[in-house]
């Protein structure tokens, strides 16, 4: 008789810098997105393309989004033997 399994996927809190899409990932797109919007002041709509958070969208922002390509949020599985897990337990 085989053990029950479970499954746990953990996951970074703090979001990647540079990933403007949403996709937890730093990509070309996410360069070609903040470049889209190059030259504008922060508003309500484009807020997320300000990476150095200064008002405005500009080449700093492109360049660190750039330094930040191939970065992606960390994320584990763990497929085991059942167990029971604390939540103030630690991986």
């Amino acid at each position: 008789m085989s053990e029950p399994q479970f499954k746990i996927t953990l996951a970074q809190l703090n979001p990647t810098v540079g990933d403007v899409t949403g996709n937890r990932s730093v990509t070309n797109g996410d360069t070609a997105q903040v470049r889209s919007v190059q030259g504008q002041r922060t508003n309500a709509s484009n807020f997320r393309n300000d990476v150095t958070v200064d008002g405005r969208i500009n080449n700093q922002d492109v360049q660190t989004v750039r330094a930040h390509r191939g970065e992606s949020l960390l994320e584990k599985t763990f497929i085991g033997p059942c167990a029971i897990v604390s939540p103030h337990s630690t991986f």
